[in-house]
């Protein structure tokens, strides 16, 4: 389904996203439980979150990253989750990680419709651990946020496919 119209991220979603860094699993769940809700846009908190990780990534790997240092970077990722390492499937960690660097994007985008609880999972830990990574604190994270909210203002969103939802 291609979108018209570029997703409109606010304040709830810029919330909905530093409670996930930074709150309890509590907090995260009384604040998702309002994404969606009175006319938010359903997509707007997917592509704040999409748009977040990207700009991570970007900022982990150098301009002239390679393979071995997405496979490596993973690898280091799963042993720091050791018991929960399952949860960060490496061959699609790997590809989100390398769709993320590749020049254009948006132009081609990775077919994720069977699997895009599995992604969406992938995106929170593979954020979550970047950011634990790079040390941010609330000034580092609120800026991050911003950065990826100005990156969606440079993207023709009537090129953007988003997946159906699964029903």
């Amino acid at each position: 389904m291609t979108s018209d119209t570029r997703p409109i991220i606010n304040a709830l979603h810029k919330r909905a996203l530093r409670t996930f860094i930074f709150g309890t699993e509590e907090e995260w769940e009384v604040c998702a439980g309002e994404l969606g809700e009175d006319g938010d846009d359903p997509k707007a908190y997917s592509a704040l979150l999409a748009f977040t990780l990207g700009t991570m990534v970007r900022r982990r790997f150098s301009p002239s990253w390679t393979w071995a240092d997405v496979i490596k970077c993973v690898a280091e990722l799963r042993i720091r989750l050791d018991e929960q390492a399952d949860e960060l499937n490496p061959r699609l960690t790997e590809n989100l990680i390398h769709f993320l660097l590749s020049e254009d994007p948006l132009e081609n985008p990775p077919d994720i419709s069977e699997r895009q609880e599995k992604i969406a999972s992938i995106q929170q830990i593979l954020l979550y651990l970047l950011i634990d990574e790079a040390g941010l604190d609330d000034a580092g994270v609120d800026q991050l946020i911003d950065e990826a909210i100005g990156n969606t203002r440079n993207v023709d969103w009537s090129s953007v496919t988003f997946p159906r939802a699964a029903g």
